[in-house]
């Protein structure tokens, strides 16, 4: 098995986590909008509960598959792994969580960013497809 790179700086991986908190509320209201939920406090009040309870997932909790149980892991790279072929250390360095990190409390944050200082405007939260990372 190849090394990794896993860099575990908690200011670093604090910004990635908001950035992806960010987009995830983003998503999440997006969808609610299409569903028929108009009122923002609604979708509001949603989006913190969601949060919530999957940070605890992360946090605290496990999934099981397959008669094993697996403790989910967030990381984030510079690069896209696109498929099994590539191999782990072309992705370059990793950044990795520290055990000061409460992905619940910083889903309950990014919420809060996202209704009240980005006045709930997708188009403010800045994240994209990959398509568009490779076609750049």
């Amino acid at each position: 098995m190849e090394p990794v790179d896993v860099r575990r700086d908690t200011e670093t991986y604090c910004n990635l986590m908001n950035a992806y908190l960010l987009a995830q509320v983003a998503e999440l209201d997006a969808t609610l909008q299409q569903n028929g939920i108009e009122d923002q406090g609604i979708r509001k009040s949603i989006c913190a509960q969601f949060g919530m309870s999957m940070g605890q997932v992360f946090d605290l909790g496990w999934i099981g598959a397959d008669g094993q149980r697996f403790h989910p892991l967030l990381m984030f790279s510079e690069k896209y792994l696109d498929d099994a072929a590539t191999p782990i250390g072309e992705v370059g360095p990793l950044e990795g969580p520290t055990r000061e990190d409460d992905f619940h409390a910083m889903a309950v944050e990014a919420v809060a960013t996202f209704y009240d200082d980005l006045q709930g405007d997708l188009s403010r939260v800045p994240y994209g497809t990959v398509d568009e990372e490779l076609l750049s």
